[in-house]
C-alpha cells in the first residue's frame, strides 16, 4: 500500500503528465521525503531498511508500469523515446527486449532512490525518536 504512490507515478509518466523531466524529479522527491519521514515516524525498528524498502518497491513498481505500458509511454514522452531509439539502434535490440529497459534500469536507480528515502528515515528517526543508527 504504501508503493501505491510509484504506481501512480508510473501511470502519470506513461501518460507524459510529468514532463519535463524535472517536473518528475520533483515529485519523486517530494514523495522520498514523505516516504522518509513516516517510515523515521512510524517504523521505531530499523528505519533505514523500512525506508529503503519504500523507496525500492516505490521506485520499482513505477518502472513495471512503464514497461508495461511501453507503448504509450514512448509516444507521450519524445525525450524517453529518442533515448531508447538510440539506445536500440546502438546496441541491435529487438523491440521486445528494448521493452524491458525501464525494469533493468529501475533496479539500479530504484536501489539509488531506496537508500536516499533510507537515509531520510534514518535522519527523521534521530530527529523524532533521538535513536542511534542501527
Amino acid at each position: 500500500m504504501w508503493a501505491m504512490p510509484g504506481f501512480l507515478f508510473g501511470v502519470t509518466a506513461v501518460a507524459g503528465l510529468l514532463q519535463p523531466k524535472s517536473r518528475e524529479l520533483i515529485v519523486w522527491g517530494i514523495a522520498g521525503a514523505i516516504w522518509g519521514a513516516a517510515s523515521g515516524r512510524f517504523a521505531r525498528g530499523m528505519p533505514f531498511q523500512h525506508g529503503f524498502l519504500l523507496g525500492f518497491l516505490g521506485g520499482m513498481s513505477a518502472c513495471i508500469v512503464e514497461s508495461i505500458g511501453f507503448g504509450p509511454y514512448l509516444a507521450n514522452n519524445p525525450a524517453i523515446r529518442d533515448a531508447y531509439g538510440s539506445l536500440g539502434q546502438q546496441f541491435q535490440l529487438a523491440p521486445s527486449l528494448l521493452r524491458l529497459a525501464p525494469v533493468m534500469s529501475g533496479l539500479f536507480l530504484s536501489g539509488v532512490y531506496g537508500c536516499v528515502v533510507g537515509g531520510i528515515a534514518l535522519l527523521a528517526a534521530r530527529i523524532w525518536w533521538g535513536q542511534r543508527a542501527a
